[in-house]
């Protein structure tokens, strides 16, 4: 049994988010979410303060929101974002 967690995307908005970032964004964040997968709480994760369960990765200049399900061994993806956008994000949930 592999001890690496599995990414789904809670919607398919997700998917498209990474469809549509440039080239060189993408294979970044594609970099970092295969390091997630061997240890979601790295030190480049942080727990968004005031949101429970929510975490965020940072892959400069993008966020990703995300969630760790210990005992599914799963990685929720909930949102791609540019860091300039990530407050608004945050007071609309």
């Amino acid at each position: 049994m592999s001890s690496e967690y599995e990414i789904f995307y809670a919607d398919k908005q997700v998917e498209k988010q990474l469809r549509d970032l440039p080239s060189a964004a993408f294979k970044k964040i594609d970099r970092e979410l295969m390091k997630l997968k061997e240890n979601p709480r790295s030190a480049k994760v942080r727990k968004i303060r005031g949101k429970e369960d929510i975490y965020e990765l940072k892959v400069w200049p993008y966020r990703v929101l995300f969630d760790i399900e210990d005992t599914a061994k799963r990685i929720v993806l909930y949102e791609v974002i540019h860091r300039k956008d990530l407050e608004k994000y945050l007071k609309r949930m």
